[in-house]
């Protein structure tokens, strides 16, 4: 079951009964997750937990959710090319997810802790702060059958990030930042196909995100990766209500990053992967 986010047109072609996936642009500033490209969409197929049931017009792809009908528009469709839906649901391709698996360890004062046993309150070491205290956890959970490119957790093998990190294998969402040289990179964008890897996985996916207050990083398996920072995205993982019972005045303003931040498609990416391109010949 996804929950509802934002709008989304999804990109795509269509021949006969099926829809190749070519792309996506969402109506916010939220970044749409989940999605593969290259999915082809076959009518009465499931799909993201959904049934296809194929176009009310051409190029208008209809889905049914838990019995509600989902009509997303696609663009050059002759109806509003912003997302339409049937009753009160509207859609996206997934939630926005930017978190370390469950296992990942982080350093604290008491020595490495998993991070789906850190609570509130507790301190951690961070790269910039010193010890800062945890502000609060966000979770999410997903089912690896409908993991996609966008969610399925990006594997960084020992020593991949040069100087001997991580100390172990690192599993992290695409999303995620991880620090290479002085900036921060989306994991996504450097995936090498050897010793940085997509994983698929079979089973139930569990991402915890470190809330600090101020965008930092901690050190995971040993290698420093970003903590949480207010991007508007709060509301996309599962347990928000419980940060907004806890803070209910709160406004969410987006924050400044610790450092810059590099992703697909950034021109300093070619820089960063011809830096760990060493690394990767020496694995």
């Amino acid at each position: 079951m996804f929950v509802i986010r934002s709008s989304v047109l999804l990109r795509g072609t269509v021949t006969g009964t099926t829809f190749r996936v070519t792309g996506s642009q969402t109506s916010s500033e939220e970044q749409t997750w989940g999605v593969v490209w290259d999915d082809v969409l076959s009518i009465g197929e499931d799909v993201w937990g959904m049934t296809f049931l194929g176009y009310t017009a051409p190029g208008d792809l209809l889905f049914d959710l838990s019995g509600s009908k989902v009509l997303i528009i696609l663009p050059g469709s002759s109806q509003d090319t912003n997302l339409a839906t049937v009753g009160d649901i509207s859609f996206t391709a997934g939630d926005r997810v930017v978190c370390f698996l469950r296992g990942t360890l982080i350093l604290t004062p008491r020595g490495e802790v998993r991070v789906e046993e850190l609570r509130a309150g507790d301190a951690v070491v961070t790269r910039f702060g010193g010890l800062r205290p945890i502000r609060w956890i966000g979770r999410q959970r997903f089912d690896g059958r409908f993991a996609g490119r966008a969610t399925a957790p990006i594997r960084f093998a020992r020593g991949s990030l040069g100087a001997g990190a991580p100390s172990c294998d690192l599993f992290v969402s695409p999303g995620h930042a991880v620090l290479v040289g002085d900036v921060l990179a989306h994991a996504g964008a450097l995936v090498n196909g050897t010793t940085i890897t997509q994983e698929r996985v079979r089973g139930m996916i569990e991402y915890f995100h470190l809330d600090l207050g101020p965008h930092d990083c901690v050190l995971a398996n040993g290698a420093w990766a970003e903590s949480y920072f207010e991007d508007r995205n709060r509301d996309s993982f599962h347990n928000a209500a419980e940060f907004h019972a806890l803070h209910p005045g709160h406004v969410a303003e987006r924050q400044a990053t610790c450092l810059p931040v590099i992703t697909a498609g950034h021109p300093g990416l070619a820089a960063l992967l011809r830096a760990l391109a060493p690394v990767r010949a020496a694995a």
